[in-house]
């Protein structure tokens, strides 16, 4: 058991074009992938050298393919988003095989619904 303080610090960077140098413990990724070349960004966050990842995805019901709940009276900013954004969801088996590829296992597999038929899906990996 450790005891003392934790050299512990947060960041908030770019996934896709990181300005980090640093090498870090534990990367947590929080409903990004779905806005950006998800690829792309874990590469970038494998470079930091991390040795665990922490990444929360949504997933949706068989058949339902837009990201954001096409049934839902949106406010302006999120009707907004739906309409220039068209966020493309990270499917879950690939993102995994992407970071086994990565040298990344599988540990955890959290799953939580939420409204509009979707689930919040948490997946932990550690270093192989």
């Amino acid at each position: 058991m450790r005891t003392g303080r934790q050299n512990v610090r947060f960041v908030i960077d770019d996934i896709e074009v990181t300005q980090l140098k640093d090498r870090f413990d534990l990367v947590v990724v929080v409903l990004v992938l779905e806005h950006i070349d998800w690829q792309r960004g874990l590469q970038n966050i494998h470079t930091l050298a991390p040795n665990l990842w922490y990444v929360v995805i949504q997933q949706n019901l068989v058949g339902m393919v837009d990201a954001i709940a096409p049934r839902r009276a949106l406010n302006k900013s999120m009707r907004a988003l739906a309409e220039t954004a068209r966020p493309v969801l990270a499917p879950s088996d690939q993102l995994i095989d992407f970071l086994t590829q990565l040298g990344y296992r599988l540990q955890a597999w959290d799953e939580r619904p939420v409204p509009d038929s979707k689930t919040m899906v948490g997946l932990s990996f550690n270093r192989e």
